[in-house]
């Protein structure tokens, strides 16, 4: 806590990944940055969590690699806290499971409409499309050159 506080109590979280495409393996350290969402066919949506300290927090942090080995027709989804965090007029969080079952329920569209999907669904689920955090989403698809 000592260099957050040497730091006037500013972090920022982030994940950091290297694709690979030849070996099919994505490489990816996360810093209190939600983990992405592996959407594989004829498979549950889950979230890759990569648990560790966002930066800035503390003065000596470690970051461990987490690998994926990538199959054909596979999509990854990175985005921030803002998406799954939105809340409804209800004081509910859309939340993580319903994001894993609107992006599986998303994967027979092509990326940019499940992302338009998505978008759409947390907009709906809130009310309106004042979002009360950053919505940032990015969406990857492997295919088999």
């Amino acid at each position: 806590l000592y260099q957050m506080a040497a730091n006037g109590n500013h972090y920022f979280t982030m994940i950091y990944g290297v694709l690979d495409t030849r070996a099919h393996q994505l490489r990816f350290a996360a810093a209190g940055h939600p983990g992405p969402v592996l959407v594989r066919r004829g498979q549950p949506a889950r979230i890759l969590d990569a648990p560790a300290l966002p930066i800035g927090v503390a003065e000596e942090s470690e970051y461990e690699d987490t690998v994926l080995d990538l199959e054909p027709g596979d999509r990854l989804y990175l985005y921030s806290d803002g998406v799954n965090e939105e809340r409804n007029s209800e004081d509910q969080e859309f939340g993580r499971p319903r994001l894993c079952s609107t992006l599986a329920g998303s994967n027979s569209l092509s990326l940019p409409n499940s992302l338009d999907t998505l978008v759409q669904e947390v907009i709906e689920w809130r009310g309106d499309d004042r979002f009360t955090d950053d919505v940032s989403i990015l969406g990857l698809e492997f295919c088999d050159a």
